[in-house]
């Protein structure tokens, strides 16, 4: 499994320049499904709405387990400018990442949401998966990394 490393990705993915941006970066190479979910948890963690809005797709769902989902770009930006608003200290922490067919999954904690602050401070604490088409996020969703979510999503359990 692969091991998160922190992409530098450069000040100008905080513009959103979208794929091309990438393209460019790489060398004339589209990102990876991974890149693509490494920069959308930096657009959030730098509360670059613009950044986080030309990373999803027209149609991307958003899902928080036991939530109806928010669906379409607009209504995204609503909930995320509402969210940035609400918790400006939101950081998301990646403890772990795989790279499967269906998704991307990014296991880790967070800093300055809405769940209590206890909570937060436990590694590898929250699963965030990222389904990726053409090369935006056509669906993030959030769930507890419990063991059954785990088994579910065929992640090994965290090292100790």
């Amino acid at each position: 499994m692969a091991a998160f490393s922190r992409l530098d990705l450069g000040p100008n993915l905080r513009t959103g320049l979208g794929p091309e941006y990438f393209s460019s970066l790489l060398g004339g190479e589209m990102p990876t499904p991974l890149q693509v979910a490494t920069a959308f948890v930096e657009s959030i963690n730098s509360q670059d709405l613009s950044g986080v809005i030309h990373s999803v797709s027209d149609d991307s769902r958003f899902f928080v387990d036991g939530e109806p989902p928010t669906v379409g770009r607009e209504s995204l930006r609503d909930a995320w400018a509402g969210y940035f608003e609400a918790f400006p200290a939101y950081l998301i922490f990646v403890d772990e990442s795989y790279e499967r067919p269906d998704a991307v999954y990014l296991v880790g904690h967070t800093r300055g949401s809405h769940v209590p602050s206890e909570l937060e401070k436990i590694p590898s604490s929250v699963i965030w998966r990222c389904e990726v088409t053409d090369d935006l996020v056509a669906e993030w969703s959030v769930f507890p990394a419990s063991e059954g979510n785990r088994r579910r999503f065929d992640l090994p359990e965290p090292a100790v």
